[in-house]
Order: structure tokens, then C-alpha cells, then sequence
């Protein structure tokens, strides 16, 4: 799910519409748990390029809005249509 090594851009985006969505309302994690492994991606992100915002914060906000809504992860495809240049950042182009 996540890309190994992490990503240089789009981080605060992933969490916010596919990760947190993706590990509490589809894989089921607990909060902890979930937290945990967003935090690891979000270090091997910072060693590629430094976090521009606070990881704690944002993991917790992304979490808690995907628990209370419910929402779903983005789709690719839709990634793929809206968030081109995300998409491409994530499979690599």
C-alpha cells in the first residue's frame, strides 16, 4: 500500500485521502496502530525531503476525520484524474 521508501510530495494529501481512510475504514486498524505506521512512512518521507508540517498533528487530524466520516479512500482512478501530477508521483513516473 504505502511506497517503501516514501514520497517527496503530495504527504500531507496521501494521509488526508488515501491512508488514514485506507487503514481505519478499510483494514479495520486501531487508531495506534494506524498512527504508528503512517508515522514510519511519513519518516522515510522526511529523509528523502524534510516534512514541511507538524506529522504528529496531521496524522491525528487525518485519523480522526476518517473514524468520526467513515470516508473512503481515494480511488486511482480519480487520483489519476484530479491529482495528476500525485499520481504520478506515486506509481513512479
Amino acid at each position: 500500500m504505502l511506497a517503501g521508501d516514501g514520497i517527496v510530495d503530495y504527504r500531507k494529501l496521501m494521509v488526508d485521502l488515501v491512508i488514514a481512510p485506507y487503514f481505519v475504514n478499510i483494514k479495520q486498524y486501531d487508531y495506534d496502530t494506524a498512527y504508528s505506521k503512517i508515522g514510519e512512512w511519513l519518516d522515510k518521507c522526511g529523509r528523502k525531503k524534510r516534512l514541511d508540517f507538524n506529522p504528529r498533528f496531521k496524522i491525528a487530524y487525518a485519523l480522526k476525520r476518517s473514524l468520526k466520516t467513515g470516508i473512503k479512500p481515494m480511488r486511482l482512478e480519480t487520483m489519476r484524474n484530479d491529482y495528476n501530477d500525485m499520481y504520478n508521483e506515486i506509481i513512479g513516473h
